[in-house]
């Protein structure tokens, strides 16, 4: 079981992933999390982050094959190409994304998109894409899912906590899942 499943998923058996959110804090436990599991374990991982190093780094880590391993886990870091905010001097490498993602299956590498954001551009036909071919996890939790929430994450990590440990830890956090999570990793 992964940390994953714990949310609402558009296909558990592909491991393309969006994982789609406001938290940014949530995003990034997730995919840590989702990059430990033993099926990647061996695979080089890679980050791109797509508004500091540019769509043409996203596109070369796509398709170049990697020097240490057959596999790469790339993580792709605000998307932007997802949202409505992208120039039109960049509509080249929109294209080519296009097609790598439309060719997806054929791709050795395992994709994991990070989307930190409130909304997507649903309109885009890359992002329309994206929604096909990923399987598509949406961390939304709300005020009376934090408790059971957290107590599924930390049992997920092979941790045991009391009930009355982890109302002391939610109301110490003031019930907001970033500060739970931190304060987590400091108990852990």
């Amino acid at each position: 079981m992964t940390l994953l499943s714990l949310f609402k998923n558009t296909n558990n058996n592909n491991p393309h992933t969006l994982i789609w959110g406001p938290d940014d804090f949530l995003n990034d436990y997730l995919v840590r999390s989702y990059a430990k599991e033993d099926r990647f374990k061996d695979l080089e991982h890679v980050t791109v982050d797509c508004e500091s190093d540019g769509l043409d780094e996203l596109i070369a880590s796509l398709t170049e094959s990697s020097l240490f391993s057959e596999q790469k886990f790339i993580v792709v870091k605000n998307p932007f190409f997802l949202t409505a905010k992208v120039s039109k001097k960049l509509q080249k490498q929109i294209d080519d994304l296009q097609k790598i993602f439309e060719n997806l299956a054929d791709l050795e590498d395992v994709v994991v998109i990070v989307a930190s954001y409130e909304k997507i551009d649903r309109r885009k036909k890359l992002t329309k894409t994206v929604l096909k071919q990923f399987n598509v996890v949406e961390p939304q939790i709300r005020p009376y899912e934090v408790a059971s929430t957290t107590k599924a994450l930390i049992k997920d990590e092979g941790y045991i906590i009391t009930q009355s440990a982890l109302q002391l830890l939610i109301e110490r956090s003031d019930q907001v899942i970033d500060t739970i999570l931190s304060n987590y990793q400091k108990l852990k």
